[in-house]
């Protein structure tokens, strides 16, 4: 594992942690719903797949709804990764012209479920939805209660740092070493999906470095000179 990912050291806001449990034990432990953000027209050449998953990633159930439609995988989108440890509820688009109907029932198991079709007249693009609803089983919790509950309630009121997680640099850190190759010079990567990934992992782990760093300095939750913002509800960035 990379020297730099083990010394990473990220700072807690809120200092030393007060309980301790496990988390996905099972992938239903774990459960992301996506919130699209936008009503799908019902009309155009792209199919739109709602799509529930246990225990799937994102990247295999766009493969196989490639298989399935007998197209290139470059013509299926979706607009975030999610975890594959996870029970997770997602959008894909299908790109098919000149066919108006395919029966998309037979990619059913015991692990995909097909809770809604449409169609739509734009391919599902990276970072297009609104955002993603969580919910967390801890199993196994112990702690002081009373102190857990002044925590949660502390972050209620104040949030917490978005740090990226672990599983962003893959098992190991092994993203991070690829990342760190690549740059080198090292390693060449053809394949643009992996590359992908070593290049967030990379961003990620910036970014991480960054926010531990405000976190230090108490600034975490605030703006500072030279910040760069952007404007809830759209896309509109600016410097403070």
């Amino acid at each position: 594992m990379s020297g730099l990912f083990e010394k990473s050291g990220w700072v807690r806001a809120y200092g030393e942690t007060v309980a301790k449990g496990k988390i996905r034990s099972i992938p239903e432990d774990f459960i992301v719903e996506e919130i699209l953000g936008f009503e799908p027209s019902g009309e155009g050449e792209h199919h739109f797949l709602k799509i529930e998953k246990t225990g799937e990633n994102s990247e295999w159930i766009a493969k196989l709804l490639a298989r399935h439609a007998g197209i290139k995988r470059r013509d299926v989108g979706f607009a975030g990764l999610k975890d594959r440890q996870a029970k997770t509820v997602q959008w894909f688009s299908v790109h098919i012209p000149g066919k108006s109907e395919i029966d998309w029932s037979s990619i059913e198991t015991e692990t995909i479920k097909l809770l809604e079709q449409t169609k739509h007249n734009k391919k599902l693009r990276r970072g297009i939805h609104k955002g993603n609803r969580f919910e967390l089983t801890i199993r196994q919790l112990e702690g002081d209660q009373e102190r857990l509950e002044k925590r949660l309630q502390l972050i209620a009121q104040q949030g917490v740092p978005n740090y990226f997680g672990l599983q962003r640099f893959g098992i190991g850190g092994r993203n991070i070493d690829r990342a760190e190759a690549l740059f080198r010079g090292e390693i060449k990567v053809r394949d643009r999906a992996k590359k992908g990934f070593y290049l967030s992992a990379a961003r990620s782990f910036i970014f991480n470095a960054l926010v531990s760093e405000r976190v230090s300095q108490k600034s975490w939750d605030c703006l500072l000179p030279g910040d760069v913002a952007q404007l809830d509800g759209s896309g509109s960035c600016f410097k403070v």
